[in-house]
């Protein structure tokens, strides 16, 4: 139940959260409650211009919705589409990222990728995301990229190629 007037919620929850330090673990939350949450309301700051594009598995793919986050000095960009919206890519990198090139064999890594298409998310195994210029007093970011990604809880693949960025973050 939502009491908008002062600002409280109440309600159940369920939620899975993967441990990603390399074990996979899962902890799952099941007929969670929460009693007269309280709330405020803001507009958030998106933050976030530019395109990313790439050809995923042959088809190319363009996307020009950018929000992100920074949090700590690390980065987190996720792209997106409104003509695709079951499509998108996340980049984390930390803000202070120097220009060359990055190996995006592990998710646990500074730089990593992960590609979603529909309900599958793939996390990037092998590839190079090569960082050409880093503007951090206009947040500006441009570069290139290429990888293969595997999905994390099934055996689906991907391969993809000619990727590019130039975005506000």
């Amino acid at each position: 139940a939502n009491d908008a007037d002062n600002q409280m919620i109440s309600g159940s929850f369920n939620a899975v959260f993967y441990n990603l330090d390399g074990s996979l673990d899962l902890v799952v939350l099941q007929d969670g409650i929460v009693i007269d949450l309280p709330y405020t309301i803001e507009t958030p700051d998106l933050g976030g211009a530019g395109t990313i594009s790439f050809t995923a598995d042959g088809t190319n793919v363009v996307l020009d919705q950018i929000f992100s986050s920074n949090n700590s000095g690390m980065v987190q960009l996720t792209a997106s589409s409104v003509s695709n919206p079951t499509t998108s890519l996340t980049m984390s990198f930390p803000e202070d990222v120097a220009p060359g090139d990055y190996d995006l064999s592990s998710i646990f890594s500074d730089v990593s990728v992960t590609y979603t298409s529909g309900s599958q998310v793939f996390f990037s195994d092998s590839g190079t995301l090569t960082v050409s210029a880093n503007n951090t007093d206009t947040d500006q970011l441009q570069g290139t990229f290429n990888l293969t990604g595997s999905e994390l809880l099934g055996s689906g693949t991907v391969t993809i190629t000619n990727g590019s960025f130039d975005i506000e973050y």
